[in-house]
């Protein structure tokens, strides 16, 4: 992506989330998830305003020629985030005309921060990953299921092999074979010892400390429960639907969030130390247990 000017004051950073909607196995609707997260000049969000938007599939280069073009004023969430549909917005061109297997393509996005046309920001950015349901909409339906039935199939002579893995099991090669590494438990941390990944339990010092956090659904782009929590496990400020309770026993804290059954794979959480000599070298993991979630301050020393 390229900002087009350093004198601009808007920055437009990209979260990595051109998304194809629909199933694989049904037809795929023409259209495409678009996020985006805006900051100003002093690296602060934009937050609940509508921008205006012009969204680009340029062919061949970032130079490209524009084969579809539409615009779009989303408005901004609490957290900067904009959340669109690409092939939905106003727009003279045809969405289900663009021949995907006839690319590389880019997308071009240029934003008006005051909710207009007058784009002052630019980025472009390679659909790396080309939307494959839209090109089998192209391609029709000539595949018959039949794995056998593709012509140039792969040698799968080499592919790993593993004897009786395990769910959360890792690999790893070493001297012509690959290895398995069975999960870790809860607590414990990857790291490399002797040239090799294993699994390291690192020293709960029982650290208490301020810090705040976030935690969204997956697709959502707002946050189901925010707060910013004291060292004894109250809390200072947040959303208001949640508790967190300090545990001496098992030296954590348990955020219980109302009407949610939190699960950490489940959920995107983000949680951050306040600055204090009482966490300084810590890091925090997130864990969860019985629909709660656990945060847990340690030190990056291993027992």
């Amino acid at each position: 992506m390229m900002i087009t000017s350093a004198a601009r004051r808007i920055v437009l950073i990209l979260i990595g989330s051109i998304l194809i909607t629909g199933q694989v196995t049904a037809q795929s609707p023409e259209k495409m998830s678009y996020q985006a997260v805006i900051r100003n000049a002093g690296n602060n969000l934009i937050v609940n305003k509508p921008v205006g938007m012009k969204m680009s599939i340029l062919q061949g280069s970032d130079d490209g020629a524009p084969v579809y073009t539409e615009t779009q004023t989303p408005t901004t969430s609490i957290n900067g985030l904009v959340t669109l549909e690409i092939g939905t917005g106003t727009t003279s061109d045809v969405f289900s005309s663009i021949d995907w297997s006839n690319g590389p393509y880019f997308l071009k996005t240029e934003i008006d921060p005051e909710g207009g046309t007058n784009y002052s920001i630019t980025g472009i950015s390679q659909l790396i990953s080309v939307p494959y349901s839209l090109y089998a909409n192209k391609a029709g339906n000539g595949f018959s299921g039949n794995y056998q039935d593709l012509s140039n199939l792969p040698d799968l002579s080499d592919v790993v092999s593993i004897a009786n893995p395990q769910q959360g099991d890792l690999a790893w090669y070493n001297s012509g074979q690959w290895i398995r590494l069975p999960k870790g438990t809860e607590g414990e941390l990857l790291t490399i010892k002797g040239g090799i990944p294993v699994w390291l339990t690192y020293g709960f010092a029982g650290i208490q400390g301020y810090f705040q956090f976030v935690t969204f659904k997956p697709g959502s782009s707002n946050p189901i429960a925010f707060g910013f929590i004291a060292p004894d496990g109250s809390i200072i400020s947040g959303s208001g639907n949640f508790t967190c309770t300090w545990n001496s026993n098992n030296l954590r804290y348990e955020i219980n969030i109302t009407g949610e059954s939190y699960y950490w794979t489940d959920y995107s959480t983000q949680v951050t130390l306040a600055s204090h000599a009482s966490t300084a070298g810590a890091i925090v993991q997130v864990g969860s247990l019985n629909g709660n979630m656990l945060i847990y301050i340690t030190r990056l020393t291993p027992q």
